[in-house]
């Protein structure tokens, strides 16, 4: 199929019909698309109703330091929540100044990694356990999820096309 820039103002006439056509179709199906990004199914969501029996307004909502945890926090974060999170991964309290605590937002966290790379950079000694969505990607500095073999041999073939390329 020739681009849209390619076409003609007929061609392009045709072609949006035809779009339109497959659009009434679909929506004839009566399909209830929901395009959210990363929605919990109503069985996730019953995973978690028994954490709502956990808490009352009679808890007390303060860190061992003194922090009123159902605000914001302080800028060295929680003890808490990075002890439970470096004891998920099997980290000591050695790690504890290297756990992040974020909210629910992944976008941001992933914004936050990216834009601050780019503008200080960043050094591979600097990062030496990575977690994603409670995965252990990288432990140690060992990656645990990669097929390196793999990606070898998928940068050397890539490497041979583009030499076939420059010397083509």
């Amino acid at each position: 199929m020739q681009s849209y820039q390619e076409m003609s103002r007929e061609e392009l006439l045709r072609e949006k019909e035809s779009l339109e056509q497959q659009y009434k179709e679909i929506c004839k199906k009566g399909l209830k698309l929901d395009m959210s990004r990363g929605k919990p199914s109503k069985e996730q969501l019953e995973l978690s109703m028994p954490m709502m029996d956990v808490l009352t307004s009679e808890t007390p909502l303060v860190s061992r330091a003194g922090t009123d945890i159902r605000n914001y926090g302080v800028i060295d974060g929680i003890t808490e929540g990075q002890e439970f999170i470096a004891s998920l991964v099997g980290l000591g309290p050695e790690a504890y100044d290297n756990v992040i605590v974020y909210g629910n937002a992944s976008l941001n966290i992933m914004y936050d990694c990216i834009s601050r790379s780019m503008l200080f950079g960043v050094n591979g000694s600097m990062v030496q356990t990575t977690v994603c969505n409670g995965k252990v990607l990288m432990k140690d500095r060992e990656v645990l999820v990669c097929d390196e073999a793999k990606v070898m041999a998928d940068c050397r073939q890539a490497a041979k096309e583009l030499a076939d390329d420059i010397n083509s």
